[in-house]
């Protein structure tokens, strides 16, 4: 364990994931107008059938050839600097969930067999885990498939509470009034954008925390329903995918929108409202709910491929830009109001491209959590670009390439201490959660 005084860097990560912060503002209107950053400075004419065969990988069925470091877990600590608290860790294909230490100390781990991969988790107040997965297999045809997702809440001591057969993917998260929300893949006909073919669309859903399904709301029907085009979809470059054949949004993150102070001052960030993120769309799409409406849509000519949008409190847009056209991620902070936008990029020099999954958490310090996936790597970021917290993944696959890492999440230290230990009185918080 490192010292609580120490600063550790090791060279190698150094180099990878040494950050810079590219701070860009970009004219009054509501979306970005073009602009100079170091993705664009020498703009190239995408090759449009290599970013339909990225959209098409499947998460777990290829492997990156970046360097594998041998040694992993925490490799650059600034306990000055770092956001204190724990870090929940998904990796995807392991279906491991571990719990750890910012000195990288695993406080807690779950995991389930068989099982194919964990998609993303929650940490309920009582210690109890929800995770969204899949033990399919992925030569299966479509309906196999979907049928073998599921949602399984596990107990502090990884026995399970319950097991729910729905085809949930990619997201899972509390509401404000505690119900699961999440996202499931329904088979349907859609002919104005796939004529006579089948497509999946992607419906959002509130569980109760006895996984009871309480409501649905489909995304195709919202966005239908709207002036939002919706282009047409083929098979071409998405036969291959191993969720399913064709997928017109690929949502891979749906978050209640919990900005109170904000409500009067926007429609997208009213009461009831969620804002989903479409890889395939590469769009953010802020819905009311109740109205099953579109409020605000954003990301086309901007992102491609992104993950993990997040409305954070002072109304601005967090998303990670996988960059599927550009072939080199980024994650970008968007004001809705003004179109400003500040971009957060490693060096030109350095690879970050993560093909597929990807996620980013705005810290309470200021600081910013960033999921590197497909190079199993997370990296704590500070508002001036310095790295606080450096981790590499600890699990690996039968190849010996480490296991991607779906999505990092840091969390407050005390409710989880209070779980450990229910004894330590300063510790301890409300469990509310049946």
């Amino acid at each position: 364990m490192m010292s609580a005084r120490k600063l550790v860097h090791l060279g190698t990560l150094v180099l990878i994931l040494n950050f810079v912060v590219a701070i860009v503002a970009c004219g009054r209107n509501s979306a970005p107008a073009a602009r100079s950053d170091p993705d664009r400075a020498a703009p190239v004419e995408p090759d449009l059938d290599d970013v339909a065969r990225l959209r098409a990988l499947g998460y777990l069925e290829y492997e990156e050839d970046q360097p594998q470091p041998e040694n992993g877990g925490v490799s650059i600590l600034d306990p000055d600097r770092a956001q204190p608290g724990n870090t929940l860790i998904v990796y995807a294909g392991s279906c491991i969930c571990d719990l750890i230490t910012l000195e990288g100390d695993i406080v807690n781990s779950w995991s389930a067999t068989p099982c194919r991969r964990w998609y993303a988790s929650v940490l309920l107040e009582n210690g109890d885990l929800v995770v969204v997965g899949s033990d399919s297999d992925p030569d299966a045809p479509v309906e196999e498939r979907l049928a073998g997702h599921y949602i399984m809440r596990l107990s502090w001591q990884g026995e399970m509470v319950w097991q729910r057969r729905v085809a949930a993917h990619h997201s899972i998260e509390v509401t404000p009034s505690g119900q699961l929300l999440t996202v499931f893949m329904k088979r349907r006909h859609a002919p104005p954008i796939s004529g006579t073919e089948d497509v999946i669309d992607d419906v959002l859903a509130l569980m109760s925390m006895d996984g009871e399904v309480i409501e649905e709301l489909s995304l195709y029907d919202v966005l239908e329903g709207s002036t939002f085009y919706l282009p047409a979809v083929t098979t071409d470059g998405l036969a291959e995918n191993i969720e399913c054949c064709l997928d017109p949004f690929h949502t891979n993150s749906v978050k209640w929108v919990d900005v109170p102070q904000l409500t009067n001052e926007n429609p997208m960030y009213e009461a009831g409202n969620v804002v989903v993120t479409s890889r395939n769309l590469d769009s953010v799409l802020v819905i009311n709910w109740p109205r099953r409406e579109l409020r605000w849509a954003w990301g086309r000519g901007q992102l491609s491929g992104p993950h993990d949008a997040t409305i954070l409190d002072d109304g601005d847009v967090l998303v990670f830009d996988n960059g599927l056209v550009r072939q080199r991620s980024r994650v970008v902070r968007l004001n809705p109001a003004t179109g400003a936008m500040q971009i957060f990029n490693p060096p030109p020099q350095v690879e970050f491209f993560s093909r597929v999954m990807g996620a980013c958490q705005q810290l309470d310090n200021g600081n910013l959590l960033i999921t590197y996936s497909t190079g199993a790597q997370g990296f704590e970021l500070t508002p001036d670009g310095s790295l606080a917290w450096a981790f590499t993944g600890t699990r690996r696959v039968t190849s010996g390439h480490r296991t991607k890492i779906a999505r990092m999440t840091r969390l407050p230290s005390a409710p989880i201490s209070a779980i450990v230990d229910p004894s330590d009185e300063d510790a301890k918080s409300p469990q509310s959660q049946p």
